[in-house]
């Protein structure tokens, strides 16, 4: 179990996590399934988590599941990190972690919130490396950091809003909850988890905000002792 715990409490993978030089569209590497939602083009691509890449309109709201057990199953919002010139770049722990844990040759995947069309161009790259299960929002989560010190200041530009249907998660070996803005229940997920190591990274339990826009705070939690007993690490 230690040597599990190892893989994910790792560094941002090399490979800088950037918007690409020209407008592409969504493609998510998401088993084949029935889409009810919008048009589906199916391309060849090796991955580990499926023979096809969706491309969908963008402009269309979808949710496809994965449908095949994960090693590592990373459970929180993408972000997109607006910059100090006003550019932005992909981020969120689940982003960082599952890159990783794909390049250290797990069958890694994403369950999280987030507007398609805004997040399409900057998970692009990285469609062929991580399996993506995205509920479509009306935002993206998006963070404004300001560097003063040693010290960051944060304001939440948009919020992707709380990930739904907890309980239908694929399954996993590993499962790494790691919200960055409130969008997980924690009590209901611990409930419903089928994993055999559970891990949390708890920063975005502890943040909160006014409104859109607005300065983040943290602030102190406690969690029930039946949340601690099935976590891991």
């Amino acid at each position: 179990r230690s040597k599990t715990a190892a893989i994910v409490l790792v560094a941002p993978p090399s490979t800088p996590i950037s918007r690409p030089s020209g407008a592409v569209p969504l493609v998510l590497p998401l088993s084949a399934g029935s889409n009810s939602a919008g048009s589906v083009t199916r391309l060849s691509l090796r991955s580990p988590l499926s023979t096809d890449v969706l491309c969908i309109e963008s402009h269309r709201p979808i949710y496809e599941r994965i449908t095949v057990r994960l090693d590592y199953l990373a459970l929180g919002n993408p972000t997109l990190d607006v910059q100090a010139g006003g550019s932005s770049v992909l981020g969120g722990s689940v982003v960082y972690s599952a890159l990783q844990a794909a390049r250290l040759g797990l069958s890694a995947g994403i369950v999280g919130r987030a507007n398609p069309a805004q997040l399409g161009p900057y998970w692009q790259p990285y469609a062929g490396e991580v399996g993506l299960s995205l509920q479509p929002a009306e935002s993206t989560t998006m963070f404004r950091n300001v560097s003063m010190g040693d010290a960051r200041e944060q304001w939440l530009e948009g919020w992707a809003g709380a990930i739904q249907d907890l309980g239908e998660l694929p399954g996993s070996d590993i499962l790494h909850i790691a919200p960055v803005a409130q969008e997980v229940t924690l009590e209901k997920l611990v409930t419903e988890s089928r994993s055999r190591f559970v891990l949390l990274t708890p920063q975005g339990l502890v943040r909160r905000w006014a409104h859109p826009g607005a300065r983040i705070e943290h602030f102190a939690r406690d969690f029930p002792a039946a949340v601690s007993a099935v976590l891991d690490v």
